[in-house]
């Protein structure tokens, strides 16, 4: 069975190449060998016809897993992957970030005015803070948006708590109140510059940030994740998005592609539903931005290389969540490999030992 799905793969990519199955068999065990490149990666990065700077550049997932364990330990994994210990470390460090209305969690034996174990609890928080609009999301580790309701209204009547979603659908509390921990988090104000490209959605910028012995912070790589019309994620794997790299140094936004699937991806230069230009736009008060976030990264030197979500707002950037793992996508959106910049961070760390 394993023998005919690889003849499948290779015939796939044969295919999508345009190239005899030979050669690709040839080109993919020799990135296998010398970079340690899965069939999915060789295929999805179309690394069969990527420029010699990407495919040395690139960093693969087990080449990525090997140096993680060292920059990131797991030990302190927690920090990034529990969400409501991230707004604990945040909160104690005066990084901005969204409020922190709830942290609902059914192993709980009490309630405060922030903690809730039950249902009487998260409604009691609700009427005593009288919330009316938040966003819920788990607070175990969850990606690509999975999970996240954004709750334009609530309202309590006649015994229930009703929440009113982004798409219009009205779901009582109860029936997201289970057995997983959620956070009841504020919305976030996007500024308008970064509105104008889909208001529907906070469209958040991935900042990746390098911490060295000496304590010098870099910033290493940047991309803008940027929703669809009527969509209030950003990420693509919530039906598909818009992405853009952003120059490190300019704050100006380049390679602009709409995402839809990893054998759909379309170069643009405007946003397909708002038509409004990505290609070319700076973002304001850039260098702000970024001695704002290498400041963040030097407060938590327990994660060396953090991916941050980040919003900006007209008050400056605000963090939706922080990441000990930074995937390896990126690197297409940024349309080269960052192998270099996170190696010297290893390597320097090693030294340092």
């Amino acid at each position: 069975m394993k023998i005919i799905n690889i003849v499948k793969w290779v015939r796939r990519v044969s295919k999508e190449a345009n190239k005899n199955s030979i050669a690709i068999i040839l080109d993919f065990l020799k990135l296998r060998r010398n970079y340690l490149v899965s069939k999915d990666e060789y295929s999805n990065y179309r690394l069969y016809e990527a420029s010699n700077e990407f495919r040395d550049s690139y960093f693969s997932l087990a080449n990525a897993y090997k140096v993680w364990k060292v920059i990131n330990p797991t030990k302190y994994a927690c920090i990034a992957r529990d969400k409501y210990l991230s707004h604990c470390l945040l909160d104690s460090l005066n990084i901005p970030k969204s409020e922190l209305y709830i942290y609902y969690n059914p192993q709980f034996a009490y309630n405060t005015d922030k903690l809730a174990f039950n249902y009487e609890g998260v409604v009691n928080i609700i009427k005593e803070k009288d919330i009316k609009r938040c966003v819920i999301k788990p607070s175990q580790d969850s990606a690509h948006g999975h999970g996240v309701i954004v709750c334009n209204n609530i309202e309590i009547a006649d015994g229930k708590c009703l929440l009113k979603k982004f798409d219009g659908q009205t779901i009582e509390l109860n029936s997201i109140l289970g057995e997983q921990p959620l956070l009841f988090e504020s919305f976030v104000k996007q500024s308008e510059q970064l509105a104008s490209f889909n208001p529907s959605s906070v469209n958040t910028v991935r900042m990746m940030t390098a911490l060295y012995p000496n304590n010098e912070v870099k910033l290493i790589a940047s991309f803008i994740k940027i929703g669809r019309a009527g969509s209030c994620v950003d990420n693509a794997g919530a039906g598909g998005n818009v992405d853009a790299a952003i120059d490190i140094n300019s704050g100006k936004l380049y390679n602009a592609l709409e995402f839809n699937s990893w054998h759909n991806i379309v170069t643009i230069t405007h946003h397909p539903d708002t038509n409004n230009p990505i290609d070319g736009v700076v973002i304001k008060d850039w260098s702000k931005i970024v001695n704002d976030l290498c400041r963040f990264q030097s407060l938590i030197p327990q994660i060396k290389i953090i991916g941050w979500d980040v919003a900006l707002t007209e008050n400056g950037p605000v963090i939706i969540e922080i990441n000990n793992w930074w995937d390896t996508t990126g690197q297409l959106f940024i349309k080269r490999g960052w192998k270099k910049e996170v190696m010297d961070c290893y390597n320097a760390w090693n030294k340092h030992k």
